[in-house]
This record gives structure tokens, sequence and C-alpha cells, in this order.
């Protein structure tokens, strides 16, 4: 399987995230609304699709440019990368399109559970998230 490059990150603050990878789309202001992922999974071009939870941001500006790595690492089965953070029950999540199945992701849980199904790889993180300014 090629490289995992594109990357959509919807976000739910009004702020964009700065980060220094060049192959990112970013949506911002958007509320996690499982019609808005599906049209997300199913219209747009892309490898990789990221939800960034209201308050935490990108810990700097090189931290996408590590998750696509971790992902190309082993592109033919690695579904999901997640923060080890948790704020509030929530933690970001990247998913790899190309292994993913929209029926099985409505958050992180049924996507663990999906990876387990498949024998998908799921990496957690830690360290590329904060918690952002209110």
């Amino acid at each position: 399987m090629p490289k995992l490059e594109t990357v959509i990150i919807a976000s739910e603050v009004m702020k964009k995230p700065g980060q220094n990878y060049k192959r990112v789309i970013t949506w911002f202001n958007i509320p996690p609304r499982p019609d808005f992922f599906d049209w997300v999974y199913q219209k747009q071009k892309y490898d990789i699709f990221g939800i960034i939870f209201h308050p935490f941001q990108f810990a700097n500006e090189h931290c996408l440019s590590k998750i696509v790595e971790a992902f190309n690492i082993y592109p033919d089965d690695t579904l999901c990368v997640h923060s080890s953070e948790n704020i509030d029950g929530k933690q970001c999540f990247f998913v790899n399109k190309r292994l993913a199945n929209m029926d099985h992701m409505d958050g992180l849980d049924s996507i663990m559970k999906y990876a387990s199904k498949k024998k998908y790889k799921v990496f957690s993180v830690g360290g590329l998230f904060k918690h952002g300014k209110t």
C-alpha cells in the first residue's frame, strides 16, 4: 500500500490548528455530528481523518507530521492513532480511511472494537496534544 499523506482534521473550535504539515485540510468550528463524519468519509478524498475535540490542541507545530509517520510504519494495518491524554472523557483520534468502515466508527470505543475484530493496529501517543486555553 502506498504511504498515507493527505489528512483532514475536524476541530470543534474556531481556531485552525497550526501545523507545518503540507497535505492537510482543516475544518474548524465543526460539531462532531455522525452525519458530518459520514459525509466526510464518503465524499472527500483523503487518507487520514482526525478529530480534535475541545479543549485539546496540538502541543507544537510538528505533531501532525509525527502522527502521519506513525501511520506509515504499518500503513497496511494501522487503523487508528489516538491521544493518550484524556480530557473530560474525550481523546483525539486519527483514522486510516483505507482501512476504516464508517458503519463501525462512531467514537474511539467502536474504532477499538473494529480494530480488534479485524486485527488492525491502534497506537496511543502521548505528548502530541495539550489542554488548550478556553
